[in-house]
């Protein structure tokens, strides 16, 4: 495969907008204002940015994803010798963390060491509001000095549209909303899990695959 995908990667290329030059090709309009020419798109971003790209070429389809929310969760990773960390967490609950887990990973984590990895919401307390504030909220909980601590956050993250009970109602709507040809693929979406993830890809090339 890796063969026969001869085009050149464009790295730092964003997308500004999608839409028609005739009736068999599509424009991909880029924001240093290069037109790319395609006959078929795998839209494969978070539904905020996708909502940006359609709005010219499926307004519908544009409206509906820009009703997308996410929760503000930045994710928080400690590292402990272990015997630094009971088995059981220090009670880490509330409003401001989704999760906090430990875990020991073969390969990933030292011998002897666990990896503390929690998720802080960024908009419960004013006080913890940025990825070092909420790695700090994290590090109150434990006595022992951390042999390693980072933070981060990704504002599309954490989907809350996908969880509500109409969201395989909207996306039925969306996709038919969409023109012959563009597919859209990712976790905001219909495929929550990796299987799940592999098997959109693969039914998103049969899509564009129909229309070539």
């Amino acid at each position: 495969l890796a063969k026969r995908l001869t085009a050149p990667i464009m790295l730092r290329m964003a997308v500004s907008s999608l839409g028609t030059i005739d009736d068999k090709r599509y424009g991909v309009c880029l924001e240093n204002g290069v037109l790319l020419e395609a006959r078929g798109i795998v839209v494969a971003v978070p539904a905020r940015y996708a909502d940006h790209m359609l709005r010219t070429l499926a307004p519908e389809a544009a409206l509906l994803l820009s009703d997308y929310r996410y929760d503000p969760v930045a994710r928080v990773h400690l590292g402990f010798q272990a015997q630094a960390v009971p088995h059981d967490l220090p009670v880490i609950t509330g409003g401001l963390f989704k999760f906090a887990e430990r875990y020991a990973l073969p390969g990933r984590v030292p011998a002897d060491h666990v990896l503390v990895r929690a998720g802080v919401r960024l908009d419960v307390e004013p006080s913890v509001a940025t990825p070092d504030q909420a790695l700090a909220a994290v590090r109150a909980h434990f006595e022992a000095e951390p042999v390693l601590a980072r933070s981060h956050y990704w504002p599309e993250a954490d989907s809350l549209t996908r969880f509500l009970p109409e969201h395989s109602a909207n996306m039925d709507a969306i996709e038919a909303a969409l023109p012959p040809g563009i597919v859209l693929v990712g976790s905001d979406y219909r495929a929550r899990r990796l299987p799940d993830q592999v098997a959109q890809g693969r039914s998103a090339a049969r899509k564009i695959a129909d229309v070539l």
